[in-house]
Order: C-alpha cells, then sequence, then structure tokens
C-alpha cells in the first residue's frame, strides 16, 4: 500500500511537471525603455543630403518615441519636411527649403507604461564648406631676438578644424619644428619667442584640416625676414622667389 501511494505521487508530480508551462515564455518580462543608438551631442550634417537623427530604444513593450527642439515638443508629423521611422525614434530630414531652420537643440524620449528614457541632447549643425579668404600678405620684416605672432585665422567651421604650419626645406615642405621658443597656440597662431637669422624664409604656411569631410586648406604663405646689425639676412630659398604651399 506504501509502494502503491508513492508511485501516485510520484505519477502526480510528472503531470505536473509536464502540464506546467513556461512562464517566461507565456508573460515576457515587462521592461522600460533603453536608449541602444543615438546622435553624437554636437551632431554636424550636410544640408545637401538627408539630414538623419538616430534614436533606437529597446523595452516591453515597445517603446513609443517623441521628440524636443529646443525644450519644447516638437510635432514632427506636422512637419511636411521631417518623418520618423517605422518602430524607431530616427527623424529623416529633408530640407529642400530653409534648412538652416533645423539648426536647434534636440532630445529623443522613448515611452511605454513602465518608463520613458531619454538620448542626451543633440545640437543639430548644418556643414558649411570652409573657405580661406584670399589675402595679400606683407612680408614680415624683423629685428633678431625679437617677439613674433604668425596669424593662422582659418574658418571656424564647424567643426572646428585641426591646425598646423609647415615650411620649406627645399625642396620639400616640412612641419613647423616646435620647441620652447617656437610653438603654435589653441587659436592655431604660430608663436616665436625670439626670433633667429635662421627663421628667415618665405613660406610659413598655416593649413587645416576639416575633419567632417576630411578636407585640408591652407592659407596664403608668411615671409619672414631676420635682420641682424643693421644687415638683412634671408633664407637662400628666397632666391627662387615665392613659394606655394603644398603637401
Amino acid at each position: 500500500e506504501i509502494i502503491s501511494k508513492d508511485k501516485s505521487l510520484v505519477l502526480i508530480a510528472l503531470l505536473l511537471f509536464v502540464e506546467m508551462p513556461d512562464l517566461s515564455l507565456v508573460l515576457p518580462a515587462r521592461q522600460p525603455p533603453t536608449i541602444t543608438k543615438q546622435s553624437l551631442q554636437e551632431h554636424i550634417v550636410d544640408p545637401k543630403e538627408t539630414m538623419v537623427m538616430e534614436c533606437e530604444a529597446k523595452g516591453n513593450p515597445h517603446p513609443i518615441f517623441s521628440w524636443r527642439r529646443n525644450g519644447k515638443y516638437f510635432n514632427v508629423a506636422r512637419d511636411s519636411q521631417v518623418s520618423m521611422r517605422r518602430r524607431s525614434g530616427t527623424l529623416d530630414i529633408y530640407a529642400k527649403h530653409n534648412p538652416e531652420q533645423y539648426e536647434a537643440e534636440y532630445q529623443c524620449i522613448a515611452s511605454n507604461q513602465y518608463g520613458s528614457a531619454y538620448t542626451h541632447k543633440i545640437r543639430l549643425r548644418l556643414y558649411r564648406p570652409p573657405v580661406w579668404p584670399r589675402e595679400i600678405l606683407e612680408p614680415v620684416v624683423i629685428s633678431a631676438g625679437l617677439p613674433l605672432v604668425l596669424p593662422c585665422d582659418a574658418p571656424p567651421g564647424p567643426p572646428k578644424p585641426e591646425t598646423y604650419w609647415m615650411s620649406s626645406s627645399f625642396p620639400t615642405m616640412q612641419a613647423v619644428r616646435q620647441d620652447r621658443r617656437v610653438s603654435m597656440g589653441v587659436n592655431g597662431d604660430l608663436y616665436f619667442s625670439n626670433v633667429l637669422v635662421n627663421d628667415s624664409t618665405t613660406d610659413y604656411c598655416c593649413s587645416a584640416r576639416f575633419p567632417y569631410k576630411n578636407m585640408i586648406q591652407q592659407k596664403m604663405p608668411h615671409t619672414i625676414t631676420v635682420r641682424v646689425r643693421g644687415e638683412t639676412f634671408r633664407n637662400k630659398l628666397f632666391l627662387f622667389g615665392a613659394h606655394f604651399c603644398t603637401s
């Protein structure tokens, strides 16, 4: 009789094990939204192309998306030049007219019944081709031992360019050697604490690389003449006339 009861208990346990559903499959875990993809905080776009602002999120149930522009609700549906991708918060902006109106600060919000998730604030800026104005630079004549600043004045961007200085070591261009006496400031200008005769040359060139399009532009070259004891000394390259910056 005891053995029979044990068999009955085992049979009941087996039936419960077989018939009990996997609750993890029937009721998937509820999750508040989590941002999985977003544009950079400083987001530079080309207005001639479709301007894309990314916002992706996961959650259960799947979140719905909305946007703020300059801190206020941005009604995407009412803007004929903007669309939001399906099951996503990513915006496609087709700015055929007045793209400047979209330069602003944006933030995407993903929400479901369990909460909301926010992207960081995205500053949308339009790419503008850098223009370095052509200018005639007067030759610099200076006495040895005096300080000197050569201005760079690179186009500001966006994005901010990477600047560097080149000078010829005939017949090739090389980067200007920097040390305690010669250095480049954060604004791109080249500083000499005191000039030497060997600083005389006809082609100190400030160059700027713009990372968005990987474009390099160069300013017209500076010519420096250093005077010592009333005499004028120039680098022997001056005999060949003015040089233009090439890399």
